[in-house]
């Protein structure tokens, strides 16, 4: 039974990547492709390729950071279970919000299934609360909390900088300059989405392989991620 689980907990994370990746090259490239910085298509591959670089250069640390947790022991259909259920939550979530034109987040919406699975089968199955508070939610909730505020703080000292810089320049200048540097964050905030979207589906599958029984779960991460992931990103 766990091994049936965990196939289709695979089978549904490869849409969900591949959606994931549609959501997030869209929004990296909305400005520069908007001030004609870069063309649709070159800000395409360009944001699809640094997404997967950055996937690729954070596995092996997502599995490093992840080997430091001392995952609770709980019953395996229901980690797997609830893995599956959030996994399609997830996916039904993003295709919603895809072809309705919202822009969403990934990550809070996979945190909030998470924790809406272990909520019910702390309530419907009686799992034992300390096993599921004892999750590393800690990290991730930080994260989700704190990241606006610092994009906040270094968009409005980025933006007052340059308003000093370019007071009485060229405009011509200016323009270049600036259509420059949208190109190159265009492909930063790329880079930076495939980091962190690296750890986050590295989470999903160190979790779920151990509960089918699977031994050396970080030697399968490489296996079954990065060439799902990087195709998808590509294909986005």
């Amino acid at each position: 039974m766990e091994i049936l689980l965990l196939v289709l907990i695979v089978v549904v994370l490869l849409p969900n990547l591949f959606v994931a990746g549609m959501h997030d090259v869209a929004n990296s490239i909305a400005i520069p492709t908007r001030t004609r910085a870069l063309t649709p298509r070159i800000a395409t591959r360009l944001a699809a390729g640094a997404n997967a670089l950055g996937v690729l250069m954070t596995i092996p640390l997502g599995v490093h950071l992840f080997s430091w947790f001392d995952f609770p022991r709980m019953d395996p259909q229901m980690v797997l279970g609830v893995l599956l259920t959030s996994l399609i939550s997830l996916l039904g979530w993003n295709l919603w919000t895809y072809f309705r034109g919202v822009p969403t987040s990934t990550t809070h919406a996979l945190l909030a299934a998470l924790i809406g699975g272990a909520l019910a089968s702390m309530i419907l199955d009686g799992t034992d609360s300390s096993a599921v508070l004892g999750l590393p939610w800690a990290a991730p909730l930080a994260t989700l909390l704190l990241s606006p505020l610092v994009a906040f703080g270094l968009a409005y000292l980025l933006v007052f900088l340059a308003v000093r810089v370019a007071r009485g320049a060229d405009p011509d200048a200016v323009n270049e300059t600036s259509r420059t540097v949208q190109a190159v964050c265009a492909g930063l905030t790329s880079l930076g989405t495939g980091l962190q979207q690296g750890q986050r589906f590295a989470f999903i599958l160190l979790l779920a392989l151990p509960a089918a029984n699977i031994d050396h779960s970080g030697a399968w991460i490489p296996v079954a991620y990065v060439s799902s992931r990087c195709s998808s990103g590509w294909a986005a």
